[in-house]
């Protein structure tokens, strides 16, 4: 999956850009919140109530912690 969902943020594998995280709250002006730019692509996104999990191409799975 290359968009993950999550209250009002979708993450997002974009790519040779890395992750992204876009504040949707407003949905006329989405802001990207946070951004990281993975060793590889960024090819999948997936997001709990606590972590995001990232898969990246010869960079592995990244984690993070999700402070919402």
């Amino acid at each position: 999956r290359v968009v993950c969902a999550r209250g009002n943020t979708l993450f997002v594998a974009a790519h040779t850009k890395g992750i992204a995280a876009v504040a949707v709250s407003n949905s006329r002006k989405p802001v990207i919140a946070a951004w990281y730019d993975t060793v590889d692509d960024g090819r999948g996104v997936f997001a709990d109530d606590e972590f995001v999990y990232a898969a990246s191409g010869s960079g592995g799975v990244y984690i993070f912690k999700y402070l919402h």
